[in-house]
């Protein structure tokens, strides 16, 4: 089905040209006539243009798979989530001043409502179902917590971060610390997902991450010493996540921010508490660095 998509996307968008421009000459229903016109263009322009594009490059193998890479980077892709946050923090004050001079310039009660719901809808609400997102990874964090304070551990220490998912704003304010500067860093995200157990790590930490492989041989270590992102940010940081793996640097987490993402894996995070107080009473038992 995908392969045939943009063919789909220009037969439907002729059909609706046709259609529309049928309804014109026929002095039917106009308005619906010209939407159809104006939708039918569009797709009709979306997909000529991808079948265009997909046949130029069909002879550049090399070319298509610079542009892959390009598309798939790490960088790139932490630069386009930044721009989007940004666009869509203005977005959110101009929709809000644009309702005010609305609701004062006395615009129909119609108009206003529409504007309203258009602006709660890119708004969104908070994310309910986030369990294996966040949820699961803070009661591990809170439960290694209280065994570190119990057996007064020195060389370990929890830090909470916010704002982390696009712009990394947590992670570049933690980063900037110098008391953590030379540390091992482990970030918990998505720990109760379905599939398997993963280590990421950059160059630095690089040990770490065979350390709980050494612990728990189930977990598999992925290498991203040359990545940006979080891993740019921090010498030596191992990232535990879970999901099903992509290729060498891409793991796919299922279900987030949806009713499925509160049915998490509870063994999965018993299983990842339990490696990481192993690792955990290493550190506190070594000397103090």
């Amino acid at each position: 089905m995908k392969k045939y998509r943009n063919w789909i996307v220009s037969a439907l968008g002729l059909l609706l040209w046709a259609v529309g421009f049928w309804m014109v000459k026929g002095d039917v229903c106009s308005t619906l006539a010209y939407v159809c016109i104006g939708l039918g263009c569009g797709m009709f322009g979306y997909g000529a243009g991808e079948l265009i594009a997909g046949r130029v490059l069909k002879g550049a193998p090399e070319l298509q798979r610079q542009m892959e890479i390009d598309r798939q980077d790490e960088r790139n892709v932490a630069i386009a989530d930044r721009a989007k946050g940004r666009a869509f923090d203005l977005m959110t004050f101009l929709f809000g001043a644009l309702m005010v001079s609305f609701a004062l310039m006395g615009v129909e009660l119609a108009a206003v409502l529409l504007l309203v719901a258009a602006y709660l809808f890119g708004k969104g609400a908070a994310n309910k179902y986030n369990f294996n997102k966040n949820n699961a990874a803070l009661s591990v964090a809170m439960t290694l917590l209280t065994q570190s304070v119990d057996k007064k551990y020195e060389n370990v220490a929890f830090v909470f971060t916010d704002f982390s998912s696009a712009s990394f704003m947590g992670y570049r304010q933690l980063s900037q610390m110098r008391e953590i500067s030379n540390k091992n860093i482990v970030i918990l995200d998505c720990i109760a997902s379905e599939g398997e157990l993963f280590a990421a790590y950059n160059n630095g930490g690089k040990e770490c991450a065979m350390s709980l492989k050494q612990i728990d041989g189930d977990i598999q270590t992925l290498d991203y010493t040359d990545a940006a992102g979080v891993f740019g940010l921090f010498r030596k940081l191992t990232y535990v996540t879970s999901g099903k793996k992509v290729d060498d640097r891409q793991v796919a987490v299922a279900h987030t921010r949806s009713r499925k993402d509160s049915k998490a894996d509870f063994d999965r995070i018993e299983k990842v508490y339990q490696f990481l107080l192993a690792y955990m009473d290493q550190l506190g038992t070594a000397p103090k660095k």
